[in-house]
């Protein structure tokens, strides 16, 4: 396994200079990258064998990117013992819509066969992250959050698949904080009054005469 530096990481801006870089003859290997736009679009080029683009993660992402708060968080790209890309397709997009470049893990020099068990897992919601932080009534706060966010944005009938990103609602809960003692009287409610959530039945149908 290649050792990853402590200082500046590199930031190939061609093909050449990355397989260079990420060359090696003990099977895969790992590094940490200055991912510019320029080598995420030149390594777009070896995605062709991937799942479906979905544009809602492209645009989450490249939000991310372009208010800096995407972190180097151990996610990795990773590449196949060709160099094409197995998994991160969305992120080598998101880089590319930003224009800004981020600091992402590499993995090269897996075998073909295991991207089938890559993205597998449960993706981690905004309700997750927030109880990941501690934030009591996390799954309320989570709702009143993509609620209050999609009516900024303009979705005021809540119909669009956009969603906040986990940033986002960290960020948004800095700048609201009174949504937590709303959750709490949301849950509180809940609990002394549960049928007041309960949809009413459909009316019965009459039959009239014709």
């Amino acid at each position: 396994m290649t050792a990853l530096a402590t200082a500046m990481p590199a930031a190939p801006m061609t093909l050449a200079v990355f397989d260079a870089l990420t060359a090696s003859a003990h099977g895969p290997g790992a590094h940490v990258i200055e991912l510019h736009p320029q080598l995420a679009g030149r390594l777009l080029r070896r995605n062709t064998h991937n799942r479906a683009l979905r544009s809602t993660a492209v645009d989450d992402y490249a939000r991310d990117i372009e208010a800096g708060t995407w972190p180097l968080n151990g996610e990795a790209i990773k590449f196949d013992t060709h160099g094409n890309v197995l998994d991160g397709q969305h992120r080598l997009h998101a880089v590319v819509k930003a224009k800004k470049p981020v600091q992402t893990f590499i993995i090269t020099g897996l075998p073909a066969e295991t991207q089938t068990t890559m993205d597998s897992g449960r993706r981690r919601t905004t309700a997750d992250a927030l109880s990941l932080a501690a934030e009591t009534n996390a799954t309320t706060v989570a709702a009143i959050l993509g609620r209050l966010w999609a009516w900024e944005q303009g979705d005021r009938k809540f119909t669009r698949r956009t969603r906040l990103t986990t940033a986002e609602s960290q960020n948004l809960l800095a700048a609201h904080p009174q949504i937590r003692r709303s959750a709490e009287v949301a849950q509180r409610t809940h609990t002394a009054f549960p049928h007041i959530r309960r949809r009413p039945s459909a009316p019965p149908t009459t039959s009239w005469p014709r």
